[in-house]
């Protein structure tokens, strides 16, 4: 492969959808990562968002497949959020815990949100996310979150 090659190859590459897609629009920047989800996925994901300078929102859905370590795997990912976010919606019934983690380590309660569906979520979002705000959305593919990517990507 020449190094012409190389360069028109990286030139004309494409993130695979939902996956860390990096989205401009509407004074917002949004990380699209719906399309699955594990501790290791989303430590990443908020570490990724945690080196954004703006007010960062992390939208965090449940991760499936867990059973009996749904607990410890969702407060795992809270802890990973402490640093990282300045605003936390959790959507699903799991997704409680990374809530739970964040308020016992003395977030401030008026920063935290859970939902139980996505469509609870969105009918807020309009009143939580502000201008130039970056907004992380992660969850396990089964929770269906590009609805909020569509909703603020419209």
């Amino acid at each position: 492969m020449t190094l012409e090659e190389i360069k028109d190859g990286l030139k004309n590459f494409q993130c695979t959808k939902n996956r860390l897609d990096i989205i401009k629009n509407n004074n917002l920047t949004i990380i699209d990562s719906v399309y699955n989800a594990s501790i290791d996925s989303m430590t990443a994901a908020l570490n990724i968002l945690g080196r954004y300078k703006s007010r960062r929102v992390a939208i965090l859905g449940d991760m499936f497949e867990m059973g009996e370590f749904a607990e410890f795997g969702h407060r795992q990912v809270g802890k990973a959020a402490l640093n990282n976010v300045d605003i936390l919606i959790a959507i699903g019934k799991d997704s409680e815990f990374i809530e739970k983690e964040l308020k016992e380590n003395n977030m401030n309660p008026d920063n935290l949100y859970h939902f139980e569906t996505k469509e609870e979520a969105i009918e807020k979002l309009d009143d939580i996310i502000k201008q130039n705000d970056t907004i992380l959305v992660k969850a396990s593919r089964g929770m269906h979150l590009e609805k909020v990517v569509e909703h603020h990507n419209k």
